[in-house]
């Protein structure tokens, strides 16, 4: 990630994926194979999507659906050799599924409420989760509960989970409705750090590449960005209004924070949003709201959900102007 003077400008809309009929509520792209593109949906399944260029647009191939949730897909995380795929889901249930055969691996039973957020450890040995019964819990890919963390926990429903690697295996980062970020180690398993700052529920974290910053959204209409190094608050941006997801760009410092219909990019080094990004085929009199958002791993597309069941892919130019 490159700390440049250096701002990202939306070229034009390349393309729209169809194929959900509810929310999108998760994009997640492939890092073995960056032509392959996951989504899940309010509509209870997970799409696997081949994306392809045609002329000067980017299309998307619906080649696979995963059934089998039957309640709300919150998130879905995907193993790093692009086998499998974890989605959670309001059915209280998390599930694992191998890729290739379409097909359930392993449901890991435990949470009392609508799980929210799931996140797979670097090595993929290990599952976190984040549910609205107020609790993170750790799991084995066999579907073993091995912890959960309940004490200094979180007040309100945990809204969004990460993993991050450690000298002791992984940290895992939590976010809820009570306002906090929450780093959590496992030698010994217990709290490491309340992140205070946010105001009202936190609705997204977003962690750098090399792991060293998050960047953490809330309703509250603040960005908040850490140091996880010493788990230390940096700065503030001002979304604006509400805001419903953030994503750090893979190489650039700067990030992309959704608040309402409209995606606003930020240099993480400057205080209030260069540029704001807005669907051009949207033609009803209600504008649909952000839902998600993925980078391409090369940073040169945005993927965004949106509440009308679309997949809107963005393309970016640079400029290397002093902002």
């Amino acid at each position: 990630m490159e700390n440049k003077q250096i701002a990202l400008y939306c070229d034009r809309q390349v393309g729209v994926l169809k194929g959900h009929t509810d929310w999108i509520t998760q994009i997640v792209i492939s890092s073995t194979n960056p032509d392959t593109l996951f989504t899940s949906s309010r509509d209870k399944t997970v799409a696997v999507w081949n994306l392809y260029v045609d002329g000067s647009e980017i299309k998307g191939k619906l080649m696979k659906r995963l059934c089998g949730h039957n309640h709300i897909v919150s998130d879905i995380c995907l193993s790093k050799d692009g086998g499998f795929v974890i989605s959670s889901s309001w059915d209280k249930l998390i599930k694992l599924w191998d890729i290739e055969k379409g097909i359930v691996k392993t449901v890991l039973h435990g949470h009392t409420n609508d799980v929210m957020s799931v996140a797979f450890s670097s090595d993929n040995r290990q599952i976190v989760s984040g549910s609205r019964d107020r609790t993170v819990r750790l799991w084995n890919t066999l579907g073993h509960q091995k912890f959960v963390f309940q004490e200094n926990g979180h007040t309100d429903c945990v809204s969004a989970v990460l993993t991050k690697p450690s000298d002791n295996g992984i940290l895992v980062i939590s976010a809820g409705y009570d306002g906090l970020g929450k780093v959590w180690g496992l030698k010994p398993a217990g709290l490491r750090q309340n992140l205070r700052g946010h105001r009202m529920a936190i609705n997204s974290i977003s962690l750098s590449p090399n792991f060293s910053m998050l960047a953490s959204g809330g309703k509250d209409g603040q960005i908040l960005i850490w140091n996880l190094d010493t788990n230390e608050y940096i700065k503030s941006l001002e979304g604006g209004g509400a805001v419903s997801c953030v994503a750090i760009h893979p190489r650039y410092f700067l990030l992309a924070a959704s608040v309402n219909e409209s995606v606003k990019l930020f240099n993480i080094d400057g205080s209030a949003a260069y540029h704001t990004i807005t669907p051009i085929d949207i033609t009803t009199k209600i504008a649909p709201h952000v839902v998600s958002m993925r980078w391409s791993d090369d940073g040169a597309c945005l993927f965004v959900g949106y509440s009308d069941s679309c997949v809107r892919i963005f393309s970016f130019c640079k400029d290397n102007r002093s902002k």
